[in-house]
Order: C-alpha cells, then structure tokens, then sequence
C-alpha cells in the first residue's frame, strides 16, 4: 500500500504545483511534490524510494512534458529521490520535528540537498539532454530550481508535523 500511496499523493501534490509557473516551459512550482516525496520517504522508507520515481515520471508526462523529454532525462529522475534517501538515514528513524535532534539533522540533509541537486538538474537539463541551451539551464532553471527547493524545504517540517501522527494512527508508519 506504500508504494501506491506514495505515486497517488506525489502525482496529487505534482498536479497542484504545476499550476504556479517560475520559468515558462521549464520550471513549476514543484515544492509541494518535492515535499511530498521527502515526507513519504521518512514515513515510508523503501517503498516510497520505488513508488517517487514513478510519480515524477507519470506526474511529468501528466504536466505537459513530452515523452521524449522524460526520455532524455529519464536516468536524472532517481536523482532526487537518491539525495531524500540521504536525508531518511539520517532522521528516518525518528522524523519527529518536535525534536531538536531531528531539525540538526534535516539542516545537514537540507544543505546537502541545496548543494548538489539544482546543479545536478541543471546539467540534465541542458548540457545532458539537451533539452535547453547550456546558458537557460545554468542561469535560469538552476536558480529556479534552487527557489523551489527554499519552499520544499520550508513545507517539510509543518506538513511531517501533521503526517507523522496521521500515519502512525493508520499504522503506516
């Protein structure tokens, strides 16, 4: 049930996202799937790792974006699942934000996360696939992803406040 739970609400919270556009044809608002799939992680381990990276790839396609371009960048999508894996080692087994332990370590996966990923994505974008031109993909979907992420990373703790005890009363966590 973990891994359909994680596609429906990564591809709900992606469809929702989509709606506020950062950079036209390239970046959206994708905090609230970006958030979701770190919150289904933490909650759901392994089965939530599976479960996003099929989510992105249908939430995409559901977007807007074409199949080719999910193609081309189709060896990129494990990638932020792959960073959100970093961070459940290190809070997983105790994601309660009401603890100052858990907030030392959502800062250390955070910085993490913002160090690697937007460039990473930003190379995928341009220079790997081919999608957008080298000079769009460093200085605008870099920078946008990077703000996105900001609002991921600020609508994680308050949505795990409220996930936590909702999946630990339907035993799913």
């Amino acid at each position: 049930p973990q891994v359909a739970l994680t596609i429906v609400l990564v591809m709900g919270a992606g469809y929702l996202g989509s709606s506020i556009v950062l950079v036209e044809g390239a970046q959206t608002l994708e905090s609230l799937k970006d958030a979701m799939v770190f919150v289904c992680i933490l909650l759901f381990g392994y089965p939530a790792l599976i479960g996003a990276v099929v989510a992105y790839i249908l939430s995409d396609m559901i977007e807007g974006v074409s199949p080719d371009v999910v193609w081309r960048w189709i060896e990129c999508f494990p990638m932020t699942e792959a960073y959100c894996w970093i961070g459940y080692q290190f809070i997983g087994k105790d994601p309660d934000f009401r603890k100052l332990r858990t907030w030392g370590w959502y800062a250390l996966f955070v910085t993490i996360f913002m160090a690697f990923v937007p460039p990473l994505w930003g190379f995928a974008c341009g220079p790997l696939s081919g999608v957008f031109s080298a000079q769009d993909s460093y200085y605008k979907i870099t920078p946008a992803l990077f703000l996105t992420l900001v609002f991921t990373w600020i609508l994680v703790p308050p949505l795990m406040l409220g996930a936590l005890p909702l999946a630990r009363r339907l035993g799913l966590y």
